[in-house]
């Protein structure tokens, strides 16, 4: 019983933390979708790998398993996102994308912060026209 409610609990936060201000056409949507899709596949992936239990294999293993699924989730979520978005993936949804296998569900909120960060928005330079006498 406590694992169920451990999972449906798991379940809503991942929703609640994924969803975001909708932008033009729902783009950020559809990526987040993307990478809550990902997330769930390279989990029961995972888990597959190491047998669902953290004591049948040695540590090494475990997260050499870990690191073969984050791997193949960083290469297949810009594909998928591609086919989804019908466009080539941004730098920022590519790395919102990576830091979303790498930390599952807090990942994408990390690498978009350290985004921001090291890439400020274009600066705007306004034109003024010369007025003619």
């Amino acid at each position: 019983m406590k694992r169920t409610v451990a999972i449906v609990a798991s379940a809503i936060a991942a929703l609640a933390l994924s969803c975001s201000a909708a932008s033009a056409h729902g783009t950020k949507k559809k990526v987040r979708a993307v990478e809550v899709g990902m997330g769930v596949a390279s989990t029961v992936a995972y888990g597959s790998i190491i047998g669902w239990s953290w004591t049948k294999h040695s540590s090494r293993f475990n997260w050499g398993a870990y690191g073969y699924v984050t791997a193949g989730c960083v290469v297949l979520s810009p594909i998928v996102a591609s086919v989804v978005l019908q466009r080539q993936v941004t730098a920022r949804e590519f790395w919102s994308m990576t830091g979303s296998c790498v930390i599952p569900i807090v990942g994408a909120y990390v690498a978009e912060a350290i985004y921001d960060a090291n890439n400020p928005p274009p600066r705007h330079h306004r034109h003024h026209k010369k007025k003619m006498m």
